[in-house]
């Protein structure tokens, strides 16, 4: 099996980005900006630590391998206007964003859709250590019963108490 490594700080697409491959692949340490619909058709383990994708189209995660999906902060803290380092993915339209796992899988970060709907499904669990932080931002969230969704964010209500506030600007 081979590995795709995409190595770059900001990568820019205008178009449609769709990674469909049985290989592993590695985006780790970079920013993606997608003008466009985002997709992962993937049996090979998909990693990306550090990494954030802002993304204008839908997003559709349909993964059979272990997947982990990091922030560059590693999920530590709630969004505030001067600090969206916690951020995995963001996508500010009505756009969808589709979550299919099948076996196990991490996404440590928040997933910003807060004008759009985030279904997670398939059968896998997310986020198999009770440990991690998934935040979910979205105008719905919805999360079929045969799958399993583990978050623990626990300087969330430290932020809150020092007086720190989630705000976003556009």
């Amino acid at each position: 099996d081979a590995t795709l490594h995409v190595k770059a700080d900001k990568t820019f697409v205008n178009g449609r980005v769709e990674i469909n491959t049985n290989d592993a692949v590695d985006l780790s340490d970079g920013k993606f900006y997608i003008s466009g619909d985002f997709t992962v058709e993937n049996t090979g383990q998909l990693t990306a630590r550090r990494t954030q994708f802002f993304i204008t189209g839908d997003i559709n995660l349909n993964i059979d391998a272990e997947t982990i999906l990091s922030s560059p902060s590693g999920a530590t803290g709630a969004i505030t206007s001067d600090n969206i380092d916690n951020m995995v993915f963001a996508n500010h339209s009505d756009k969808k964003m589709n979550i299919n796992i099948s076996n196990w899988s991490q996404i440590l970060g928040t997933l910003y859709v807060p004008n759009g709907h985030v279904n997670i499904q398939g059968g896998g669990t997310l986020n198999p250590d009770s440990d991690e932080c998934l935040m979910v931002i979205a105008d719905t969230l919805e999360i079929a019963s045969d799958t399993t969704v583990n978050t623990r964010c626990n300087n969330i209500a430290d932020d809150f108490a020092s007086g720190n506030n989630i705000q976003l600007v556009e």
